[in-house]
């Protein structure tokens, strides 16, 4: 199986799809941030911000937002 590289506008290290989260809430991003995550890569859409970010790296960020806890 193929995967994609992605290479992202503002760093030079490409990223696959199946190993990055796309985040779209504000919210969840500012938590994200404030807690030390890095995005790999961010872009427009829609109008929304989305941040890219490492899903190896944010897997216990994503945990602790779905429980609330963030």
């Amino acid at each position: 199986m193929n995967e994609i590289l992605i290479k992202p506008a503002f760093q030079t290290k490409a990223y696959k799809l199946n190993d990055v989260a796309f985040v779209r809430d504000r919210f969840q991003q500012f938590k994200y941030l404030t807690c030390g995550a890095y995005p790999l890569d961010m872009y427009e859409s829609n109008g929304d911000l989305i941040m890219v970010f490492s899903k190896a790296e944010t897997r216990d960020l994503y945990k602790k937002w779905r429980n609330h806890e963030l």
